[in-house]
């Protein structure tokens, strides 16, 4: 079966007869900075902690995350990440039909599917840069008959962001006609833009992924806020002790990093427009606006997604092939914004690809447009 996400580096690895370490993976979209340095120093000083059950629904988790939204800790359910959560959640709110944003992460549909419910799509456009017109997908609502609505804000693969104003527009109408409007923020902390977990809405659902931003897939960690009675359903049908302890002890690190967030997003930023700059030069590929840690990329060329995966493979360098995306196809690619050698190794590798199979057929440069 094959695998449907990036970051499959240890297979990779396996399947290439390498290293890990040798393997440049601009396939996942996690902190190129890596994880806090005190990360380290919580194992370390808990180890002993390995032979303790964690708390079944981790509890001191909930109440420093409540306290930092100043909400109660009734209104927040932890997970063993994001994606466990949002497998809960047609269960819970007992859904017939829903519709998603598309193309975003396939985990959405994958779960509605499982639960039998059925999944309409809202189909952004390429021509419009797959940038959301909220007021388009309101019109969209108001003509159907559904439970809930899935938004990835910002949203993967593109990493266009819907800004609170427009979001605000959004809830209203969903909390008006009563309908569920789940937004996952798992790349909102790249960005600079307030999470809208702050807001107080009945029938609007947050997801937050801790491992995108603080770099810890390996431990798998994310949170929920909802209702009282959504989350009261979540841990009914979550399995106890879920996440691990040393989950719950990072997690509660994760809380005290603004500094470590502030100083990603500024890395972030000038990184970014670097990448951008020196693949706008490229010709044969248009790069599509984004506000995260990382880009989608569709070639423009004869050539396909797959051939490019397999010239950067022997080169060492994973990418994410966007062709199984709904609503894609093998002209598309993303790539995580990474340090400045591993940026400027993938950009001298796509150059030297494109010039190769470009050579004496006058494509087009490379095209980015710019975003306020």
């Amino acid at each position: 079966m094959d695998f449907e996400h990036g970051g499959n580096i240890i297979q990779m690895s396996r399947n290439l007869g390498v290293e890990e370490s040798e393997l440049l993976d601009f396939s996942v979209n996690i902190n190129p900075l890596g994880f806090p340095e005190n990360f380290k120093k919580v194992i370390i000083d808990n180890i002993n902690k390995l032979s303790f059950y964690p708390e079944i629904y981790s509890q001191s988790l909930k109440e420093e995350i409540s306290a930092q939204l100043s909400i109660s800790s009734d209104n927040i359910a932890v997970g063993n990440g994001s994606t466990q959560l949002i497998y809960c959640l047609p269960e819970v709110l007992k859904l017939k039909k829903a519709v998603v944003v598309e193309p975003t992460f396939s985990e959405y549909k994958k779960a509605l599917i499982r639960y039998n419910c059925k999944v309409e799509t809202f189909m952004l456009n390429e021509v419009d840069n797959f940038i959301i017109d909220v007021e388009l997908l309101i019109n969209f609502l108001q003509q159907r008959e559904f439970d809930a609505l899935f938004l990835c804000n910002p949203n993967n693969p593109n990493g266009y962001l819907v800004k609170t104003d427009e979001l605000k527009k959004l809830s209203e109408f969903m909390e008006k006609s009563r309908k569920f409007l789940i937004i996952d923020e798992a790349f909102i902390d790249f960005t600079g833009e307030r999470s809208f977990s702050s807001f107080q809405y009945n029938y609007i659902v947050i997801l937050k992924s801790l491992t995108k931003i603080f770099a810890i897939p390996g431990l798998r960690l994310g949170y929920l806020k909802a209702n009282r009675t959504i989350i009261e359903s979540i841990e009914k049908i979550l399995e106890p002790w879920s996440v691990n302890i040393f989950s719950q002890l990072i997690g509660i690190e994760t809380l005290k990093q603004d500094k470590f967030i502030e100083n990603t997003k500024k890395f972030l930023e000038k990184e970014r427009d670097f990448v951008v700059k020196e693949l706008s030069k490229i010709k044969g590929i248009k790069i599509f606006p984004s506000y995260t840690n990382y880009l989608l990329i569709k070639i423009l060329t004869s050539v396909n997604v797959n051939q490019l995966e397999k010239y950067l493979l022997c080169k060492k360098i994973l990418i994410r092939n966007c062709s199984n995306f709904y609503g894609l196809d093998e002209k598309f690619f993303r790539i995580s914004i990474n340090d400045r050698n591993s940026n400027i190794k993938l950009i001298k590798e796509l150059k030297e690809f494109f010039q190769i199979n470009l050579a004496g057929k006058g494509e087009n440069e490379g095209t980015f447009q710019r975003w306020n």
